[in-house]
């Protein structure tokens, strides 16, 4: 099986490494992937992953891509139930969340190892950030509210949660989403109104937002556990 993304046909430098009866080509245009494909996977799933990971990749350096798409894979396939929870003690790398995954991330780390890339900068910090795109942040903040608010509301309706569990929500100038949440709302309940709505917000946007509590009185921020 093969699995493949791109978002330009433009041809700048091609890649190649093989893991496993795996093989991946990247190409890239500066020092940005632009297109990648997967070939030799073993099965349904594992091409569902590794076009998960691929996708992630697109858009961003060599070498964020191999650092960490393969963690943004799994937080996209989470989101969509295409990847269950797995228990794992302590920190969760991709081949302890499921060993396709972490055979992504392995032949994502050999491309780059193996690539111009790595001799140039691999010792210095990594400094790229998959931040807010530019898409989202030039809207007009109406625009947004309006986006959030029908988001909200369908996260809500999903989870069968009251409408009136979430008195008001504003946007900060940071792209945050501030949520006051109603008194009713028993204080346990309400870092899993939060979390589940932020993982909501994130999959349907594709956007890096996060989701705050705040008080009426104080406006004093709460970071969701």
């Amino acid at each position: 099986m093969s699995t493949s993304t791109e978002i330009v046909n433009v041809e700048k430098l091609h890649l190649e490494a093989s893991l496993e009866g795996r093989s991946i080509k990247v190409q890239l245009e500066g020092n940005k992937v632009v297109a990648v494909n997967f070939d030799g996977t073993a099965s349904d799933h594992e091409a569902v992953i590794f076009s998960a990971v691929a996708e992630a990749m697109v858009g961003h350096s060599l070498r964020e891509a191999a650092e960490h798409s393969a963690l943004y894979a799994a937080k996209d396939l989470r989101d969509t139930n295409a990847l269950p929870e797995k228990k794992t003690n302590g920190i969760k790398l991709p081949k302890s969340i499921n060993s396709d995954l972490g055979r992504a991330e392995s032949i994502l780390r050999k491309i780059y190892r193996e690539s111009p890339f790595w001799q140039l900068g691999a010792k210095e910090w990594n400094y790229e950030d998959r931040g807010i795109s530019e898409q989202w942040s030039s809207q007009a903040k109406p625009d947004k509210k309006r986006k959030v608010g029908e988001y909200l509301e369908q996260y809500l309706a999903l989870n069968q949660i009251q409408p009136d569990s979430v008195v008001k929500f504003d946007i900060d100038k940071y792209e945050r989403i501030d949520v006051q949440i109603s008194d009713f709302v028993a204080i346990e309940e309400k870092p899993k109104l939060l979390m589940g709505f932020e993982r909501y917000l994130r999959s349907q946007t594709k956007e890096r937002l996060e989701v705050f509590a705040f008080e009426m009185k104080d406006l004093n921020r709460i970071r969701r556990l």
